[in-house]
């Protein structure tokens, strides 16, 4: 015999999840696409173009890692928890620039 629930139907229970995968993944998918433009030893403008083509497939294994999430919890934890990693990445990335353009004693002010 299959199993049946007990209890009402509950339809609504994928539409924060959903909501999740369309309002939290392209922030995520964008700065993910501005850190791989810095991360990548190339030019800037060579960078910008490798970064900017990659947001599409970037996009999509963003969005659907967040619709397999097992719960919209966890789909919105996960975001953020990419998209704050990749703004870390990307500001330190652009610090450590910074410092090896102009020097250590640019910091120090001593």
């Amino acid at each position: 015999m299959p199993y049946r629930r007990s209890g009402p139907a509950r339809p609504w229970t994928g539409t924060p999840r959903v909501i999740a995968v369309v309002l939290g993944t392209l922030p995520a998918a964008l700065l993910l696409g501005a850190t791989l433009a810095l991360i990548l030893p190339l030019p800037m403008s060579s960078g910008v173009h490798v970064g900017s083509f990659a947001l599409i497939p970037i996009w999509s294994l963003v969005a659907y890692c967040a619709l397999i999430a097992d719960s919209a919890r966890d789909a919105w934890l996960s975001l953020i928890c990419l998209t704050v990693l990749a703004a870390l990445l990307s500001g330190s990335v652009l610090v450590l620039e910074h410092v090896l353009t102009h020097g250590a004693a640019y910091w120090s002010h001593g």
